[in-house]
């Protein structure tokens, strides 16, 4: 254990990633309880790694720590989505897609921390990561009453391909529309109501988008540093 640290280490790897880990099973095991195999299991992934990854991160220092914290919580909420193989619904093959978005997704989440973490402290940061990664994980219904008519589609087309959720909901389509769920059809959302828009046709956008989000902030936090 170095002096420096606050939590000891196990297995060369710091305690925050064990817990972050731990939260994102729980996490994902809860939603799991209440919506079963349904698109809601893999999208709800992403909100929990929003909420877990930032403030666990900034109990970190070194960039390495950083990263198995977010590769913690990323595999603690994949064991339990996962599970889900085992049904029909979900292929393996869809599984890896959603995976490696997921993954994008933490390191963006990573990279943006340590750069704010930079100049603010610890708790200030996270928080601020925690809100920016839900504001946009929910755009389509905070907007919901600002995108109406043609004019809003070009918006919409340009959010939409790097968008963490449409890019899921392309990969699981069979599963079904997340517009066009219970809740959000008619009530939260105006996208496919009001707004046309289409699925991105890959993940790419989103996949190579998070991970350079996470990389340039990586960069940027060690700039200027010897």
């Amino acid at each position: 254990m170095r002096l420096n640290r606050r939590y000891p280490e196990s297995f060369g790897i710091p305690w925050t990633a064990w817990v972050a880990m731990l939260l994102g099973i729980c996490a994902a095991a809860l939603s799991y309880q209440a919506a079963g195999v349904s698109l809601g299991l893999p999208l709800a992934g992403f909100v929990f790694a929003a909420v877990i990854v930032p403030p666990m991160c900034a109990a970190e220092t070194r960039l390495l720590d950083r990263l198995l914290v977010s590769a913690g919580a990323n595999d603690g909420i994949a064991i339990v989505v996962l599970l889900a193989v085992l049904h029909p619904a979900i292929t393996l093959v869809q599984w890896l897609q959603w995976y490696a978005l997921m993954i994008s997704w933490c390191a963006a989440l990573a990279g943006v921390l340590s750069l704010i973490r930079r100049f603010i402290p610890a708790s200030a940061a996270s928080g601020i990561v925690v809100l920016l990664a839900l504001a946009w994980l929910t755009w389509p219904i905070w907007t919901a009453a600002h995108l109406r008519g043609a004019a809003a589609a070009d918006v919409v087309a340009a959010l939409v391909g790097p968008h963490p959720l449409f890019a899921t909901n392309r990969v699981m389509l069979n599963l079904g529309l997340w517009t066009q769920q219970p809740l959000a059809y008619g009530t939260l959302l105006s996208l496919g109501q009001d707004v046309p828009y289409e699925l991105p046709a890959n993940i790419l956008p989103s996949l190579l988008g998070h991970l350079l989000v996470g990389l340039a902030g990586f960069w940027l936090s060690r700039a200027g540093r010897r």
